[in-house]
């Protein structure tokens, strides 16, 4: 019995974490595949190291040690499992280019609440500009990072309740002035989690970018995906805000199919 890869370990758990992940995969061309999860999973890593502490200091000290590997990487001596199965890329703006994930990863992890939905989703842009130029260098295609922020800030719709037991409000100050709520009536009455959870969804919604005719296939799919998502937590976010990542599979299927 063959022993899995070292980075294998990273991929199952990013796909745990993100199953919608293994759906987009299946539609990605079999010369691409491997290389997408790789560049995925290495996202996710940065983005897990800001999110999941509730010490900011924490998430910059790990952040840091990826801010390292970037140079390692440059220099032909990469450490993490998944840097060391990228494609050897000559270009010298390589090492910047991680760098700036890493930066972007870091103003994911701020602790302050941004004013409305559009400070939301300009932090979640700069993370998906950063993480299209980094893919460049191995994916050099329209990078659709629009659509990859939107997708983005919906994926996080189902983890609101965990962000804030975190000390993080991973929603708009003004939605929550909306409701008449405060960071405690959203721990303590789920009646007002729900419905500014839903409101937050359909805002989202109403503010989806229009899928352009060329660009990258993943981030389409993915955005489509999002919009599902925001669609069923309309229509129940309860289950969303008590974390459910479910996608009812036909229609997620059928969704991933038509964003072709």
């Amino acid at each position: 019995m063959s022993t899995p890869a070292p980075h294998q370990a990273f991929i199952d758990k990013w796909l745990a974490a993100e199953p919608w992940h293994r759906l987009l995969l299946v539609f990605e061309s079999s010369a691409r595949r491997d290389l997408r999860a790789v560049l995925e999973c290495i996202g996710f890593e940065l983005r897990q190291a800001a999110l999941t502490r509730s010490d900011p200091r924490v998430a910059a000290v790990k952040l840091e040690w990826w801010l390292q590997e970037w140079t390692a990487l440059a220099e032909g001596a990469p450490r993490h499992p998944l840097t060391r199965v990228l494609p050897a890329c000559a270009d010298a703006s390589l090492q910047a280019a991680g760098a700036g994930l890493v930066q972007a990863a870091l103003g994911l992890a701020s602790e302050d609440s941004e004013a409305d939905l559009a400070g939301l989703v300009a932090r979640w842009r700069r993370f998906a500009d950063a993480q299209a130029a980094l893919d460049a260098h191995w994916l050099p295609e329209a990078a659709a990072a629009e659509l990859h922020a939107f997708a983005l800030v919906a994926e996080q719709v189902p983890h609101a309740s965990g962000e804030l037991g975190r000390g993080r409000l991973p929603l708009p100050l003004s939605l929550l002035a909306r409701h008449g709520g405060t960071r405690t009536t959203l721990r303590d009455d789920p009646a007002i989690a729900t419905a500014v959870l839903a409101d937050h969804a359909r805002a989202l919604l109403d503010s989806a970018p229009a899928v352009a005719a060329e660009g990258e296939d993943y981030r389409r799919r993915q955005a489509a995906l999002a919009r599902l998502r925001l669609a069923s937590t309309l229509r129940d976010p309860r289950r969303a805000w008590a974390g459910d990542l479910r996608l009812p599979a036909l229609r997620a299927l059928w969704s991933a199919w038509r964003a072709r």
